[in-house]
């Protein structure tokens, strides 16, 4: 198992057990990295909080679990079309 976190990888907490799929990246001053894990849906269709657990105490159990999207367009400006007359 790797030990560096990439986002999409899907990951277990190895104290505690928790898994899911690392979603958000914190780098700190101090230099800690801290990782966002959000857990599958459950079976009533509920969404679970996420947790943040700092990078080394997790473990990568698959790698690329969720592909992550390159070419996609952002959502910002767009070309600006004129409407004066």
């Amino acid at each position: 198992m790797k030990n560096i976190v990439e986002l999409g990888d899907e990951v277990k907490d190895k104290v505690s057990g928790f898994q899911g799929v690392a979603d958000a990246r914190f780098t700190y001053l101090q230099g800690c990295n801290r990782i966002q894990v959000q857990p599958p849906v459950k079976k009533d269709g509920k969404l679970p909080d996420s947790k943040v657990f700092d990078e080394p105490l997790l473990e990568v159990m698959n790698e690329g679990r969720v592909a992550q999207v390159l070419d996609k367009p952002d959502g910002g400006p767009k070309d600006h079309v004129s409407i004066s007359r």
